[in-house]
């Protein structure tokens, strides 16, 4: 009988770790599409703004000016996936907190109860 209920209890526990670490999965997700749809908006405006700055002066040849809107493009391209892994992390190491802040509170919860 014992171990029935503590059988029913683990697996009430594991099912709300499962509902916890769904909910804050699609928290992170919907985090992400905003942070990746901010940054689209932010390079566009940003290399319209480069071209804007490169037109304006005639002096420089055709090949410096696209040479120089290329490294913008990479540079702005590299800080967005630096940005984005840095993001994907700080959320992984979310999930894992609080799925151990939850565990904890249940474990805590069951031994104090017996």
């Amino acid at each position: 009988k014992h171990e029935k209920e503590q059988e029913k209890k683990i697996d009430i526990c594991n099912v709300a770790v499962k509902s916890l670490r769904k909910d804050i999965t699609n928290r992170h997700s919907m985090e992400l599409k905003h942070f990746q749809t901010q940054y689209k908006k932010q390079y566009k405006e940003n290399i319209d703004k480069w071209k804007k700055e490169l037109s304006q002066d005639p002096n420089t040849p055709k090949k410096q000016r696209e040479a120089q809107l290329q490294n913008q493009k990479e540079y702005l391209k590299a800080s967005e996936q630096a940005e984005e892994n840095k993001l994907l992390r700080q959320q992984d190491e979310y999930l894992q907190i609080e799925t151990r802040k939850f565990r904890r509170r249940g474990l805590l919860a069951y031994y104090l109860k017996v």
